[in-house]
C-alpha cells in the first residue's frame, strides 16, 4: 500500500515539473516576442521620424519663397519705322520691374512666366529741316514674358536663359514747339495719350553674382487717330538685379 501511495506521489511531482517547464518556456516566448517587436519597431519609428523630418522642411521651403521683385535698368538705340516720317534713329532708356511668382518644389509651365511693368522714354529726332520742335514718347507699358529654361541643374540666375514676351502700354506722345517766330509765346506743348501693343525677344545671361545682362529687341505699336498705327523697334541692353529664388530651382 505504501509503493502505491509513493508511485503517486512520483508521478504528481513529475507532472508539476512538465507543467512549471511549459510555463516557463511560455513566458520565454512571450519575451522573446516582447523583444523582437521592440526592436523591429525602433527602425519603422526612426524611418517615420526622418520623413516627418522631411515633410517640414518641405513645408517650410514652401512658405519661404515668395514673390520676387527684380529692378533693372536699360539703356538702347531707337528705331522710328511708320508714323514717323523722316524721324532719325536716337537714344532710349528705362526702368524695368520683372515680377516672379514663388517657385514650388516642383515648377510647371506655368511658373517659366514673368511680369515686367517698363517705364520708358523715347526721344525722337526730329527731321533737320523742322527748326524749333522736339518730340518725346514716355510709355507704361505690362507685358508677360516666357522663359525657355527648364528648372534643373544651375539655379535661374546662373543660366543662359532665352525668353518671349508681349503686352499692352500707355504711350504718351509729347511735341515741344519753340519757333523763332513765335518767342513771345514761349514754349508750346502737345500731348496725345495712345493705347499700343508691345512684343519682345531676348537674353537673360549670367553677369556677376546676381547682376543679369539682358539684350533684348522690342516692338511698339501705338494706335493714333483715324486707326493708324505709328511703330518702333528698340535695340537695348539692360543690367537686372535678379534676387535667387530662396529655394534651389
Amino acid at each position: 500500500m505504501a509503493l502505491g501511495f509513493s508511485h503517486h506521489d512520483s508521478t504528481t511531482r513529475t507532472q508539476d515539473r512538465r507543467c512549471r517547464t511549459r510555463r516557463a518556456a511560455r513566458r520565454s516566448s512571450l519575451a522573446a516576442l516582447a523583444f523582437l517587436a521592440l526592436f523591429s519597431t525602433a527602425p519603422l519609428r526612426a524611418f517615420e521620424e526622418e520623413d516627418d523630418d522631411l515633410v517640414k522642411k518641405w513645408q517650410e521651403s514652401e512658405t519661404k519663397s515668395s514673390w520676387v521683385l527684380s529692378p533693372a535698368l536699360y539703356g538702347g538705340y531707337l528705331d522710328p519705322l511708320d508714323g514717323y516720317p523722316r524721324f532719325e534713329s536716337f537714344a532710349s532708356g528705362g526702368l524695368d520691374l520683372y515680377v516672379r511668382p514663388p517657385l514650388p518644389q516642383f515648377p510647371n509651365w506655368a511658373d517659366k512666366l514673368v511680369g515686367r511693368i517698363s517705364f520708358n522714354y523715347f526721344p525722337l529726332e526730329a527731321p533737320k529741316e523742322v527748326r524749333g520742335v522736339m518730340e518725346d514718347i514716355y510709355s507704361i507699358d505690362f507685358s508677360v514674358l516666357y522663359r525657355l529654361t527648364r528648372f534643373k541643374g544651375k539655379p535661374d540666375h546662373l543660366r543662359w536663359v532665352p525668353f518671349l514676351g508681349g503686352g499692352i502700354g500707355v504711350y504718351q506722345d509729347v511735341i515741344k514747339s519753340e519757333h523763332p517766330a513765335f518767342s513771345s509765346l514761349g514754349q508750346i506743348k502737345q500731348r496725345e495719350t495712345y493705347m499700343g501693343l508691345n512684343g519682345s525677344a531676348g537674353f537673360m545671361l549670367p553677369c556677376l553674382g546676381p547682376i543679369r545682362l539682358i539684350p533684348e529687341v522690342r516692338y511698339h505699336a501705338l494706335k493714333k487717330e483715324h486707326g493708324e498705327w505709328a511703330t518702333h523697334i528698340s535695340y537695348q541692353l539692360g543690367l537686372a538685379y535678379w534676387i535667387p529664388d530662396r529655394i534651389e530651382e
